[in-house]
């Protein structure tokens, strides 16, 4: 095959390849961007079926729509052109970028997710014609149908940690959902260390890795601990579905602590003048090498404009994992520790947001706004009253039933979460986020919304 067949198969793979990554709510700038490698595919492709038209010879011709010429001079011409023409496009992309940050999110972006049914090996299924709002409520629905009738034991926590990574977001969302408001019942603690042990043998240096997380809550300021949570960021790669649930599991309580000192940063005055100053300073922290290098390479304007792209990437990226740690305290302040059991509802994976459905955004803020409504629409709160698990001694209100009813399965989630710890990671650090945990009971009144974007 000649070279210039292979080399407008990789253009076209390329183009091909960026346009599957792409999902609704497009800017302007990237609606002209996916337009053009449209065009580009198109074209490079045509110019494979012309060259081998001239491989063939007196094979049938095959025909196509767009003639273009084949010799490699004028092709190189016609790539070298509409590479121009896309650094233009990547140009105005970043400008909106920059605009976006300081501004208004787009849809997808507060969705926070990517296609619906998009499994993980690649693959995409149509997209249901139904609305994101719509889809968000039939989940809503779903999920929530029957309130307090699931019960979870030691031996359903053990084939939770082994088999929940399975499926597209929207299907482990869906899957998690119900352990929001799980009460964690029966089973034994000895049955839950005994399999945890021979799942995975505890590892020496937990105590050691912990001290980054913990030694921060001694930090006097504000901005010196957002900065140690930052980068105190845990290595949660991992092929032990155990351990790398125990990660997470610090990692999540390392990123709840973040999101509350981020939204007490907030409420200060000139808040959004501190957290610029907080996101400038962490950027020059990260990338101080990367920047002494590219001066030293570069310098002059071109470095100055270097330096702002990087800047805005470094920005955006930083505010989606700023929202998924805000989403996941939001549902911690909501359900408890029941949240922390399920890797679903965890905000990072690495250091990175971690990939949700587009329509988890919406469904969050129904989960948020509606569960109690749910709860009083089931006539739940009297029925697990009647059943005696609720006490209805305890019980004045409506409000104090809800209460009871998340604080029961709090208490009985951070039991059997602490269990698993100290089984793996020690004393230390089990103690550590039991601290949190008791130190930090769900209200489910009174609490700010986390999701504004002003908190990001």
């Amino acid at each position: 095959m000649s070279q210039a067949v292979i080399k407008h198969l990789k253009t076209a793979r390329l183009a091909i390849r960026e346009l599957e990554n792409m999902v609704e709510g497009l800017s302007e700038a990237q609606a002209n961007k996916r337009n053009l490698l449209l065009k580009r595919a198109w074209k490079e492709s045509s110019k494979v079926v012309a060259h081998l038209q001239k491989l063939l010879g007196d094979a049938p011709e095959i025909e196509v729509e767009m003639d273009f010429d084949s010799e490699d001079e004028e092709v190189e011409q016609d790539i070298n052109s509409e590479d121009e023409e896309m650094a233009e496009v990547d140009e105005l992309e970043d400008e909106a970028v920059e605009d976006e940050a300081e501004g208004e999110d787009t849809e997808a972006e507060v969705e926070d997710g990517g296609a619906e049914d998009e499994p993980e090996d690649g693959t995409v299924k149509e997209r249901p014609s139904t609305s994101i709002s719509e889809l968000a409520q039939d989940r809503f629905d779903t999920a929530f149908t029957r309130i307090g009738n699931v019960y979870c034991t030691s031996e359903d926590l053990v084939s939770l940690i082994l088999g929940w990574d399975k499926g597209t977001h929207r299907t482990k969302e869906d899957a998690a959902f119900p352990f929001l408001y799980t009460a964690w019942v029966g089973g034994s603690s000895d049955y839950l260390e005994k399999t945890i042990k021979e799942l995975v043998e505890r590892t020496s240096d937990w105590d050691v890795a912990l001290e980054p997380f913990s030694s921060v809550d001694e930090k006097p300021t504000l901005s010196d601990r957002l900065k140690s949570r930052d980068k105190a960021v845990i290595d949660i790669s991992e092929s032990n579905a155990v351990l790398l649930w125990v990660k997470s599991v610090v990692s999540t309580v390392n990123s709840l602590k973040f999101a509350a000192d981020w939204n007490e940063l907030t409420t200060e005055r000139g808040g959004k003048r501190l957290k610029t100053a907080y996101r400038n300073t962490l950027f020059n922290d990260i990338k101080s090498d990367w920047i002494k290098d590219l001066q030293e390479r570069i310098g002059g304007q071109l470095f100055t404009k270097l330096l702002n792209k990087e800047k805005n990437k470094f920005r955006t990226a930083h505010r989606k994992v700023i929202r998924s740690r805000n989403q996941a305290l939001s549902l911690y302040r909501k359900f408890g520790a029941t949240m922390i059991v399920h890797p679903v509802f965890h905000p990072t994976a690495g250091q990175n947001a971690r990939g949700r459905s587009q329509s988890w955004a919406r469904i969050l803020q129904l989960i948020l706004e509606d569960f109690q409504l749910k709860m009083e629409e089931q006539e739940l709160l009297q029925h697990l009253i009647d059943e005696g698990e609720l006490d209805g001694k305890k019980v004045e209100d409506e409000d104090s039933a809800y209460q009871l009813f998340i604080d029961n399965r709090h208490v009985a989630a951070t039991e059997i979460i602490c269990v698993v710890l100290t089984c793996v990671a020690g004393k230390v650090t089990s103690d550590w986020v039991r601290e949190f945990l008791e130190g930090n009971t769900p209200q489910f009144d009174g609490q700010e919304n986390l999701l504004d974007k002003h908190n990001e």
